[in-house]
């Protein structure tokens, strides 16, 4: 946002009370009429030498259909692309893109739509230069995120996990289904106690409750997001966790757990979203998979009632309304493939191994199921 010139709420309510209400759509001649009254962006042109943009994927483009009326995080969708004022801003601009963990509502920009700015702005453009293949992903596993992504794409039998998988004697890969949430505790200390990096996370199948309560830790089980009873040896027993604690929205807290943080504490205290773990890699993962994405006979099928994510609000009522004309469209079929990506971002976090507690039975018989092929 540091991009965003000074076309604001104020600006535009100014420009309405002058009975010339500006048009997002119009926002060249809205960036026009701010320069035309003495404004300045906070970035001049060719002011930066290089800037590198990782996640360009998630960069918001309020021209695209139906973009102007996703959640913008502050941004003014009166000035445009935040794409575009990267170019106009730096020397030489760098973009990474990976379109298989775009998945809110308002990442919006496309390779295509950077590169006509960039002519726009009289830019070279260079050839792409593809990493396919080329990323240090999963230790290297490069078999296990390929299972990893046939599995996701509903795939029966994705092939053999031997292939990855830890086995006596062999290094590898390690990933294990776990009977209950408590289990996930049992097998992510050891590694912990080692010095290795471990966090726990899901997708969006809770609400985030805590999201504004100032000490959520300190709250009663009952009250958290994350309030899980089952049984075993005949008692029954509670596991309870928060969301990533994140005030004033800063999400390294969790990826970074700093020295006072509830993480640097107990790295097991919080549960880690794919927004917030993307990009990132730990040691070990231990993974809720919740009722948000479920297999049921031959594939895979997002119940909307379990999705919780805020960020795809526009797209959940898309499907929803789907729903209640009793038809799976092109809404359902859209939460479907954001949903499979989150699951992918997040079971490719990990550099040593996984986790996974499945809370439907459905879907935990598949996987221990496809886990057994030789």
């Amino acid at each position: 946002n540091e991009f965003n010139p000074g076309l604001d709420g104020r600006w535009v309510r100014r420009e309405k009370d002058r009975g010339r209400p500006p048009r997002m759509e119009e926002w060249r001649q809205n960036l026009d009429r701010w320069r035309r009254q003495g404004g300045t962006t906070r970035i001049e042109d060719d002011s930066i030498a290089v800037a590198v943009v990782d996640e360009a994927h998630a960069l918001i483009d309020p021209t695209v259909p139906g973009g102007a009326g996703n959640s913008h995080s502050g941004w003014s969708f009166h000035a445009g692309p935040q794409a575009w004022h990267i170019l106009r801003a730096s020397r030489l601009a760098i973009l990474f893109f990976d379109p298989e963990q775009s998945f809110r509502d308002n990442e919006t920009t496309t390779e295509e739509a950077v590169i006509d700015y960039a002519r726009e702005h009289g830019a070279t453009v260079l050839p792409k230069i593809s990493l396919a293949g080329a990323q240090f992903r999963c230790a290297g596993s490069k078999e296990y995120v390929e299972w990893i992504e046939r599995l996701l794409a509903g795939e029966s039998h994705p092939g053999s996990p031997s292939r990855w998988r830890e086995a006596p004697g062999r290094r590898g890969f390690t990933f294990e289904l776990v009977e209950d949430p408590g289990a996930l505790d049992e097998a992510l200390r050891p590694h912990v106690e080692a010095g290795r990096s471990v966090r726990l996370v899901a997708a969006y199948g809770r609400e985030w409750k805590t999201k504004d309560v100032t000490l959520p830790h300190r709250l009663p089980a009952s009250e958290r997001d994350f309030c899980i009873h089952y049984r075993r040896e005949g008692r029954k027993r509670t596991w309870a966790r928060v969301w990533n604690y994140a005030p004033n929205s800063d999400y390294t807290l969790f990826v970074q757990a700093p020295e006072a943080s509830p993480l640097e504490a107990d790295v097991l205290s919080e549960v880690g979203c794919p927004y917030v773990v993307r990009g990132f890699d730990f040691d070990y993962i231990g993974l809720l998979w919740l009722s948000d994405l479920v297999w049921r006979r031959d594939r895979w099928v997002v119940q909307i009632d379990h999705v919780h994510e805020t960020a795809w609000r526009k797209s959940l009522a898309a499907a929803k309304r789907e729903a209640r004309a009793g038809i799976e469209g092109p809404a359902h079929a859209e939460l479907l493939r954001r949903a499979v990506r989150g699951y992918r971002i997040l079971l490719t976090r990990p550099i040593r191994g996984a986790y996974v507690w499945c809370e439907d039975p459905e879907t935990r018989e598949h996987l221990a199921a496809v886990l057994a092929e030789s």
